[in-house]
């Protein structure tokens, strides 16, 4: 009767939960379709999308390559970890192909039937470490009281050391002779903004182990850190706060003197004697290492703090070098002190910067391509904008809250009117910190409390197939971005204000509003040669980022399988030495395999 009773009850919330869920459903459909008529109701959106022009392309690629062949390579890196008597065993890699790249009257072209894998320019390590240990990697600050913490405070630092292979194997790409074009599994500005978090925690508190690096230019300071921070290898500075002051000081290593300085970067008197306070307690902060003299808002700055950027990319490069090119250990600065995860991100930042600069500098075109992504900027502040420019007019709603799924939607709808390939206009990736409201006035705001900076990376989204049996079936939408280039882009800077918690600000930032940016209509011509539609995984994608990874994902694995292996053996002899088996493995791990264990007992005993 119980037994009875028990079924009838869950019969009764089975169908209970069924019920909910069609009505769920249903109204999760409705929402979808009012969602769909909108898009398809709305044209006006597809003024923000650009075709590809093919005479214009080639036109770019033969001034900013050469005719000739060339090389295009494709990184992507991988990782993973284990568990061994406390110890954790973290395994990362970055693989690079490459493929010709031809510059020639008949058009651009990557041959994709010519791809090979390139050695040299991959990056690889395995590091060991203590489970005490972590709370030097960072900075004391593990507080994993469960056990899905613990794996994400641990995942940071193979995540990390990923990170800056894949940097370090392009960096090295950059300084290969006939290497012109670099593609990177990974969005550029994404990378620094998140490494840049971990690089202000290190600012905050005022000391880091890469001040102990040596390098040929002699120890990086705190001051240099700074520096590095925000000017970087010499980059252009926003004229607004918090960068003003690192405007003024950048100005000053290059040589300027301090009459010239509030004409340089537009400052009144005013705006220059407060920032000349922030100077002074800067200096005061470093133990006078940034003046050599201040009288009445005149700055001498030191000769020494001139190779800022020397000291700071040459360890950045040591640390580097040490993970990924030497039998030291990846994380140790010297016998006693371990680089901390924010340190490690630091240096990602300072690889970054030097990339950039030696990428831009040798026309070495660096294209980040992002497969997954949730980022709405595109619909919530470059959309609004189009529309206060008089790109889009009338109403804008684009009903979806998700950049992909806007577009990817968009274009199924609008099949006959958009063809493959194309991409969005291209934006500041400052756009991607702010708000777009066309009923406010300026209709740019700050989405947290800053904007970030403008004038350093630049993004669109784009499309590159369809499917030749239904032209609504398409190929995924992806993003991509690349560094601001002056030479190119400087043309489509703006002016514009924004408004942030503390009052409105102007902003350079770069938007594709008249005209077609060269480079970005290059770049979708190289994309759409890059793809291979003869494989699904790479159909609008890119072959040489799918090789590499496949190539990481299998080099992983058989380095996992590989040196587990000697992990066992080395600490499996001491836990039988010891007689410490209980923590040579996990509980989790002991149970399940008891667990299993028994089943197959009772199996084979029935």
């Amino acid at each position: 009767m119980d037994s009875l009773n028990n079924k009838r009850e869950y019969e009764s919330a089975y169908g209970k939960m069924s019920r909910k869920l069609v009505t769920e459903s249903s109204e999760l459909s409705g929402r979808f379709m009012q969602r769909l008529n909108g898009i398809r109701e709305n044209h006006e959106v597809l003024n923000s999308i650009r075709g590809l022009d093919h005479n214009l392309a080639l036109e770019t690629a033969i001034k900013y390559f050469g005719r000739g062949v060339h090389t295009a390579v494709g990184i992507d890196g991988s990782m993973d970890y284990d568990e061994r008597l406390e110890t954790l065993l973290f395994y990362v890699n970055a693989s690079a192909y490459s493929a010709p790249l031809t510059v020639s009257e008949n058009g651009v072209n990557v041959d994709i039937k010519e791809i090979k894998r390139t050695d040299n320019l991959s990056s690889y390590a395995a590091v060991p470490l203590w489970l005490e240990d972590l709370s030097e990697v960072f900075m004391d600050q593990v507080a994993a009281e469960t056990e899905y913490d613990f794996h994400t405070f641990i995942e940071k630092i193979p995540f990390a050391l990923m990170t800056m292979a894949e940097i370090w194997s392009a960096l090295n790409s950059v300084r290969t002779p006939g290497i012109r074009l670099i593609f990177m599994d990974r969005p550029l500005y994404g990378t620094y903004t998140s490494a840049l978090k971990d690089l202000r925690v290190i600012l905050r508190s005022g000391v880091s182990l890469l001040t102990k690096v040596r390098t040929e230019y002699g120890q990086p300071s705190m001051l240099d850190i700074s520096l590095a921070s925000t000017i970087g290898p010499g980059m252009w500075i926003p004229n607004r706060i918090p960068y003003q002051i690192y405007g003024i000081l950048k100005a000053l290593i290059e040589g300027a003197d301090s009459n010239s300085i509030a004409e340089k970067l537009g400052l009144t008197n005013e705006e220059l004697k407060k920032l000349g306070k922030k100077i002074e307690k800067k200096n005061k902060e470093s133990n006078g290492e940034l003046l050599d003299s201040s009288n009445n808002g005149e700055f001498k700055i030191k000769e020494e703090v001139k190779n800022y950027w020397e000291r700071v990319r040459a360890a950045s490069e040591n640390i580097a070098r040490n993970a990924f090119e030497s039998d030291k250990h990846p994380l140790k600065v010297d016998d006693e002190n371990w680089l901390t995860i924010y340190e490690l991100n630091a240096v990602n930042v300072f690889l970054l910067y030097e990339l950039v600069k030696e990428a831009v500098e040798n026309k070495v075109l660096l294209v980040g391509i992002t497969k997954d992504t949730t980022a709405s900027d595109f619909t919530r502040s470059a959309l609004p904008f189009s529309q206060s420019l008089g790109i889009i007019k009338g109403p804008l709603s684009p009903s979806f809250r998700n950049d992909r799924g806007f577009l990817t939607v968009m274009a199924a709808v609008n099949g006959e009117k958009l063809k493959t390939p194309w991409r969005t206009l291209s934006y500041d990736s400052s756009f991607t910190s702010m708000n777009g409201d066309i009923d406010h006035r300026p209709v740019l705001s700050a989405a947290r409390k800053y904007i970030s900076r403008e004038r350093l990376f630049v993004k669109s989204y784009f499309q590159l197939r369809t499917f030749a049996t239904d032209p609504q079936m398409r190929s995924p939408v992806f993003a991509y971005d690349r560094p601001f280039m002056e030479a190119f882009d400087s043309g489509f800077v703006k002016t514009v204000t924004a408004r942030t918690r503390s009052g409105t600000v102007n902003l350079k930032i770069f938007f594709e509003e008249n005209g077609i940016s060269e480079i970005d209509n290059l770049v979708l011509c190289l994309l759409l040669c890059s793809d291979n539609p003869e494989v699904l995984e790479a159909y609008g994608h890119n072959q040489l980022l799918y090789m590499a990874d496949k190539r990481v994902k299998y080099e992983i694995m058989m380095t996992k399988n590989a040196l587990k292996g000697i992990a066992d053996l080395q600490l499996g002899a001491l836990a039988r030495r010891e007689r410490i088996f209980s923590i040579s493995r996990r509980f989790r791990d002991i149970r399940a395999e008891s667990e299993r264990l028994r089943e197959k007992g009772a199996t084979e005993g029935s």
